[in-house]
C-alpha cells in the first residue's frame, strides 16, 4: 500500500519527513518549521512532495526510518560530548521557615 494522507497525519512520520527535508536543504535536522523562512517552507514542501512520490509502494515506512536514522546518526556523531548530556541540575531541598498554603 503506498504512502497516504493518514501516514502524514502521524506526528512521528511527519517529524521524520521534516527532519529528512531539513537535511536535504542543508538546514540543521532538528530545526522546527516555525523557524524557517517562507521561501524555505515552499522549497521544503516541493522537496517533500517529490520524496513522498518517489517512495516505494511497499516498505516506504522502512525507507523513511532508514533515511531518518542515517541523518540522526550523523547528527549525533558531530555533537560534542558536553552537548549530549543534560548539565547538572541543583536538586538541593530548601526548607521553608513557615508553612505555605497553596489555594
Amino acid at each position: 500500500m503506498p504512502f497516504a494522507q493518514t501516514d502524514f497525519e502521524n506526528i512521528e512520520i511527519r517529524t521524520k519527513l521534516i527532519t529528512i527535508m531539513n537535511d536535504s536543504m542543508s538546514i540543521p535536522p532538528l530545526t522546527k518549521i516555525s523557524n524557517l523562512t517562507k521561501r524555505q517552507i515552499l522549497s521544503m514542501n516541493e522537496k517533500m512532495n517529490k520524496y513522498i512520490r518517489d517512495l516505494p509502494d511497499e516498505g516506504y515506512l522502512e525507507r523513511i526510518d532508514r533515511d531518518f536514522n542515517l541523518i540522526m546518526s550523523d547528527f549525533f556523531e558531530q555533537m560534542k560530548p558536553d552537548e549530549m548530556f543534560i548539565p547538572s541540575v541543583n536538586t538541593d531541598v530548601v526548607l521553608l521557615e513557615k508553612e505555605v498554603v497553596v489555594e
